[in-house]
């Protein structure tokens, strides 16, 4: 087993906990999340995700499989919903939306839709040109030093979350500078570097891959 660290953003884990691939998937509750069946959508098939995943999602694969774009096609008072968007911009967001768990007082955050499909081409990248590479919808992340850890936190998360000790049996290497990108010219570049495990700079910000089942070990910093 190796010993590894994972920024848990939500603080919900405990030592003794595992991280695993789920099915059907599991996502932080929120109001803007596509449930696992038909009951939003009639043409939500979710069964073409078991097929392309016969051994489910991770928690981070599960947020951005059903991803849905949003907008207030409806007020408020006929059960439609009001989001805050930025400047001029009306109609559509990503349903990344994240809020802490009951102790930890996040207020809901909107991650923009480029998250979401520049995820999404990534993955198609991998499944294309990299099959046989570890898939990041069936994931968890982490460093392989509390600083990398660290590093990620305070740099994609403000300094949000508490770091846990996790160990693994495979894991694999990437730049998370990579997991960028501002064109789909630039999805097919970064991804391939990417899957290629490639620096994507003079100064890589490494992340490491955890394949599932992943165990938190201990409690490092709060």
């Amino acid at each position: 087993m190796e010993i590894l660290y994972h920024v848990d953003l939500f603080g919900n884990l405990e030592v003794g906990d595992s991280m695993s691939l789920y099915w059907p998937p599991k996502v932080n509750t929120n109001e803007y999340a596509l449930p696992p069946d038909d009951s939003m959508n009639p043409n939500h098939d979710i069964e073409i995700l078991k097929e392309v995943f016969p051994d489910g999602l991770s928690s981070h694969g599960a947020r951005h499989a059903l991803s849905a774009m949003v907008g207030t096609k409806k007020p408020p008072a006929e059960g439609g919903v009001e989001l805050p968007l930025q400047g001029e911009y009306h109609g559509l967001i990503s349903f990344l939306y994240r809020s802490k768990s009951k102790d930890s007082g996040y207020e809901g955050t909107h991650y923009e839709p480029g998250s979401v499909l520049f995820e999404a081409g990534m993955e198609l990248v991998r499944q294309a040109e990299y099959e046989d590479e570890q898939s990041r919808f069936q994931s968890y992340f982490g460093g392989r030093t509390f600083e990398e850890a660290d590093r990620y936190r305070q740099q994609y998360r403000g300094g949000d979350g508490k770091i846990v000790e996790v160990e693994c049996e495979s894991f694999e290497v990437r730049d998370m500078d990579l997991v960028e990108a501002t064109s789909f010219i630039d999805i097919l570049r970064k991804g391939r570097k990417y899957w290629e495990g490639d620096a994507g700079s003079d100064d890589p910000n490494w992340e490491v891959l955890m394949e599932p089942p992943v165990k938190v070990v201990d409690i490092v910093d709060i």
